[in-house]
């Protein structure tokens, strides 16, 4: 069985955006709820949010690129590999 799809640089870029978005909706919600959790109200400041955006952009690069690399490696393997023989 030959991978048709191959891994380019393109879907590096989109699963970065995807996970820093991913990430900054979770984080987002986390820090709402523990505000409201730990306050008992709603006070979110510009401070917080650059903080959440920051954790999103370091979390996305690095789940991002890292998923990817694991991928190249699953790649590799398999082309070096044999096919197995299915009965």
């Amino acid at each position: 069985m030959e991978i048709k799809d191959k891994l380019s640089v393109w879907v590096l870029f989109l699963s970065i955006i995807y996970m820093i978005f991913c990430s900054f909706i979770f984080f987002s919600i986390s820090l709402v709820i523990i505000t409201l959790l730990f306050s008992n109200e709603f006070d979110i400041n510009d401070k917080d949010i650059i903080h959440v955006a920051i954790t999103s952009l370091i979390t996305g690069i690095t789940t991002g690129l890292g998923s990817w690399i694991f991928a190249k490696l699953d790649e590799r393997e398999a082309r070096k590999s044999l096919p197995a023989d299915p009965k």
